[in-house]
């Protein structure tokens, strides 16, 4: 039987004899018309047809029942599929969950990690910023420190200044001028002393702070 046929009632070919002999039987009883013989044969036709009767109704019954039970199978069959199906897709679903939170996890510790490295720049940052600014508040007080008494020169400067006077001293010499070429050579002398004496300050302040110009200084 295919799906969704329904099963229909054809009488038997029993029913079909037991019809044929009630018909027989009353026709019988006619012929006779008069007696118990008669009564009889209408008694059994009557019964005859009752229990006819009530052999269709039990095959009509027993048909819709078969129908029944074959829609009832059908459908059990239908929910079965369709249980089958949200079962898949449940596994997928518990999947698609399963690789989100293992996502989300690595999401997490990698957010975590920056935030770790994030927080060791900002306090190496500040640190450095406490440092710098802890060298700068040196530098002022050391710069107010020298006072008005004493003059900063940049060692640059005075090495310049230096080579100024022997390059005017070898010309004067040169020149036969004597006199001048002694003045460079005081000049050139006291600018060796200024440079000797104040080298340990500068060069603390070059090892100290060396992107600052050096300096001597000179009371």
């Amino acid at each position: 039987m295919t799906p969704g046929a329904l099963l229909t009632f054809r009488p038997t070919a029993t029913i079909f004899d037991s019809a044929e002999t009630v018909g027989f039987l009353r026709r019988f009883s006619e012929v006779i018309a008069v007696g118990q013989n008669a009564v009889r044969l209408d008694n059994a036709a009557a019964l005859i047809e009752s229990l006819i009767d009530r052999l269709a109704q039990t095959e009509q019954l027993l048909l819709e029942e078969k129908n029944e039970s074959a829609t009832n199978i059908e459908s059990h069959k239908a929910a079965e599929t369709a249980g089958g199906q949200l079962k898949s897709r449940v596994i997928t679903l518990e999947a698609e969950l399963a690789e989100n939170m293992r996502q989300s996890a690595i999401d997490r510790s990698s957010f975590l990690e920056e935030v770790r490295c994030l927080s060791a720049l900002v306090g190496r940052s500040e640190a450095a910023l406490s440092e710098a600014t802890a060298e700068l508040a040196h530098l002022r007080s050391s710069l107010a420190a020298i006072g008005e008494s004493l003059v900063l020169v940049p060692i640059a400067s005075l090495r310049a200044a230096r080579a100024q006077f022997e390059s005017l001293a070898v010309g004067f010499a040169e020149n036969g001028d004597l006199i001048s070429q002694a003045m460079c050579g005081v000049g050139g002398c006291l600018i060796d002393r200024a440079l000797t004496d104040g080298m340990p300050a500068s060069t603390r302040a070059s090892s100290d702070y060396p992107n600052l110009p050096e300096f001597i200084t000179d009371r």
